[in-house]
């Protein structure tokens, strides 16, 4: 196996990336399970510079699901770093989730007291959804600033209308001309 990927990443360093497939393919016809990490790293390298997103990407995770902590064999772009990364990320994910279902919570057994007479003669089973939820911040943040806000709005707008109606009440002092007073008026109806 080790001649298809030295002559595929002679292939590569010459840019001639279809012929550097073609060498991989023939080396994963002769390879051993132990070999496919390495020739799915150098796959999705070579896909990922022929532009093909979505094969490098199933290349790389084909790898990541054999070792999940392999790298990349040489330094590469870091545009072909970062979707090898993002492969990483989704392996890690996948496999959090096939994981997942063998802890998911069980269902709490809800025992009545003791000393009380029971009018049931079992405990009940409280599925996880029948569970008090508290309320989380992220839901009351919103509402308790646009409530805060509307009423500092609110105070300002009664202060400034106290204010105008003193003045129409007041000894007419405030008011120079009878464009002060239609002016103080306008300000009431709107």
């Amino acid at each position: 196996m080790q001649p298809y990927l030295d002559e595929a990443l002679k292939l590569y360093n010459e840019l001639d990336y279809e012929q550097a497939l073609q060498q991989l393919a023939q080396g994963r016809s002769v390879s051993a399970a132990a070999d496919d990490v390495s020739l799915s790293l150098y796959e999705g390298l070579i896909l990922a510079e022929l532009g093909r997103a979505d094969a490098a990407n199933e290349a790389f995770s084909a790898a990541l699901k054999l070792q999940p902590d392999a790298e990349l064999p040489f330094l590469v772009s870091p545009k072909v770093q970062q979707r090898f990364e993002e492969a990483r990320q989704q392996v890690k994910r996948q496999l959090s989730e096939m994981a997942a279902p063998e802890m998911a919570p069980q269902p709490r057994v809800v025992v009545p007291p003791l000393h009380p007479p029971s009018s049931l003669p079992f405990a009940h089973v409280v599925s996880p959804a029948e569970e008090e939820q508290p309320p989380s911040f992220r839901r009351v943040w919103l509402p308790a600033t646009i409530g805060g806000g509307l009423l500092v709005g609110g105070g300002v707008a009664y202060m400034l209308a106290r204010g105008e109606e003193a003045k129409l009440k007041g000894s007419g002092t405030d008011f120079a001309t009878p464009e002060d007073v239609k002016r103080t008026t306008s300000r009431g109806r709107t």
